[in-house]
């Protein structure tokens, strides 16, 4: 991935903060049929194309707009609770024994965004191996990857996004995935898990 074009790398950016927007706010009936639209359209800049992504494009294609009530509630049931989330979506109860938010993982987690310059006002509150803050830091690093013409900070970057995603993102963000896809009750939700993990492996293999 890093031995692309800055355009290409800019673009991979800006996937992760589509995807990371998804899993973290509840999606706005703009947001819905913006991505409707664009299904239908086939305006879609992600960076990948696999034989089945048409498929899921497809998929969002059909969608209405009506339907944001369910994917709405949908994103509730999934990330939030009231009672049990159905796809956690964060990293330490993957990854650590325990089970449990705030976690070594989270302090890990946390540690490498500090270094790295950036925060999150909501860190108090919201443990920071969250999958949209996740998402969110490797797009911010792939940014500042592709604006840089400095090769010293250039390197560095590279070594970080490298050590973030496989240490960090990799080993359990599939996971994740599978959940929403085995307990989404929307078309909406289980195509879009289907698409974030096209682009995990395409950035694996790239």
């Amino acid at each position: 991935m890093l031995q692309r074009t800055q355009q290409e790398i800019a673009l991979c950016a800006e996937t992760f903060f589509f995807f990371s927007k998804l899993f973290y706010e509840t999606p706005s009936s703009e947001l819905v049929t913006s991505i409707i639209q664009a299904a239908r359209e086939e305006q879609w800049l992600f960076p990948f194309a696999y034989a089945e992504t048409q498929t899921h494009f497809e998929t969002l294609g059909q969608l209405q707009a009506s339907d944001i009530a369910a994917i709405e509630l949908d994103f509730t049931q999934l990330f939030i609770g009231p009672d049990t989330m159905l796809a956690p979506p964060y990293a330490s109860l993957y990854i650590d024994k325990e089970e449990r938010l705030f976690t070594t993982e989270t302090s890990k987690v946390e540690e490498f965004y500090q270094q790295a310059g950036m925060s999150f006002q909501n860190k108090e509150t919201e443990p920071s191996d969250h999958i949209a803050l996740e998402l969110m830091f490797t797009g911010f690093l792939l940014e500042q990857y592709a604006k840089t013409n400095q090769q010293k900070e250039t390197d560095l970057l590279a070594q970080n996004i490298t050590s973030f995603w496989e240490l960090h993102l990799l080993p359990w963000a599939p996971s994740f995935l599978d959940k929403i896809i085995a307990n989404a009750q929307t078309k909406f939700y289980i195509a879009i898990a289907y698409l974030a993990k096209d682009f995990l492996r395409y950035i694996k293999k790239n």
